[in-house]
C-alpha cells in the first residue's frame, strides 16, 4: 500500500517538531570544603553572633566601607556608617535571638566570593509584642581585602513569609 507523499511530509514534519526532553539543570554546587569557604563560613558565624548580640559595631565592621545592605522592604543602605547606623536602630527596636545562617552554596571567583543560604530568627519587638519566628533566603557577596581577610560588599535578605510590620 501507497502513501500518499503529502502524508508521510506531514507525519516528518510532526516529529520534527515533537518537544525532545530537555537535560535536568544541573544542580546548584554545594558549600566548598577548602581554607577559603571555610573563611567564608566563619564569616557567617560571625554576621550571625553579631546580630544576636545585638552589636552594631561588629555587625558594621564585618562590611567593606562602601558595603551595601538591601535590607527586605526598604531601600538600600551604603556605606560602613550608614549600615552601623541602620543597624542601630533595628537593634534599638528588636531583640534578634537563635540567629542561624546555615550557607547552602559558596564560591570564590578571585577576590570575590559569594554565599547563598537560608536563614531562621527569633525576633521580638522592644516595646512590647509577639515573638516573631522568622525564615528566609540571603545572598551576601564578599570581596577579599588587600590583607588578604573578606569582608561584605553586599548583602540581601528576603522572608519566606512576611514579617510583622517594622521588621526587617
Amino acid at each position: 500500500m501507497k502513501v500518499p507523499v503529502t502524508i508521510t511530509l506531514a507525519l516528518l514534519a510532526a516529529a520534527c517538531l515533537t518537544p525532545t526532553k530537555e537535560p535536568a539543570p544541573k544542580p546548584r554546587k554545594k558549600v566548598a570544603a577548602n581554607a577559603e569557604a571555610e573563611e567564608l563560613r566563619n564569616m557567617i558565624r560571625r554576621l550571625s553572633s553579631a546580630i544576636n548580640a545585638s552589636n552594631e559595631t561588629r555587625y558594621a565592621a564585618l562590611f567593606t566601607g562602601d558595603g551595601v545592605l538591601m535590607p527586605y522592604n526598604a531601600p538600600q543602605v551604603a556605606g560602613q556608617d550608614n549600615i552601623r547606623a541602620w543597624a542601630h536602630d533595628m537593634f534599638n527596636r528588636f531583640n534578634f535571638a537563635e540567629t542561624m545562617l546555615p550557607p547552602e552554596e559558596i564560591e570564590v571567583a578571585g577576590h570575590l566570593a559569594f554565599v547563598r543560604g537560608s536563614y531562621t530568627q527569633t525576633v521580638t519587638p522592644k516595646g512590647g509584642g509577639e515573638q516573631v519566628q522568622l525564615a528566609g533566603k540571603y545572598l551576601v557577596v564578599f570581596e577579599r581585602q588587600p590583607e588578604g581577610t573578606w569582608k561584605l560588599a553586599q548583602a540581601i535578605w528576603n522572608p519566606n513569609n512576611p514579617p510583622q510590620a517594622g521588621v526587617r
